[in-house]
């Protein structure tokens, strides 16, 4: 699988060079607001934008790893938690069946049944 991925990568980086290679003629002039850029190749400008995505989706990506990690931290507290309460409550001794419980009432004799 990482073979197929890294021919994959290659193609693309292949297809890119050539692109940019085929474009250095064609310029782009852009304007934010009054920000303006002058002539710049196309190329550039693509290239360019796919290092902002990369930037922005790493650092999503980031932020929602940390969080996952915060969860997990969360999580495998409250388990350990948990497990000790579940080992504390295994360990309690347990009352003779045969002997009379102590919180139970008397019986009474002298109820009328029907």
């Amino acid at each position: 699988m990482r073979l197929v991925f890294t021919i994959v990568f290659l193609l693309l980086m292949v297809f890119f060079m050539i692109f940019a290679w085929q474009n250095q003629s064609e310029q782009v002039h852009v304007v934010f607001g009054n920000w303006d850029s002058g002539s710049l190749p196309v190329f550039l400008l693509i290239l360019l934008s796919f290092g902002a995505g990369v930037i922005i989706t790493s650092v999503i990506g980031i932020i929602e790893g940390m969080r996952i990690r915060m969860t997990n931290v969360r999580l495998r507290r409250k388990l350990k938690k948990l497990e000790g309460e579940v080992d504390s409550l295994r360990n309690l001794p347990l009352s003779n069946p045969l002997s009379p419980a102590a919180d139970s009432p008397p019986a009474d004799d002298d109820e009328d049944v029907l």
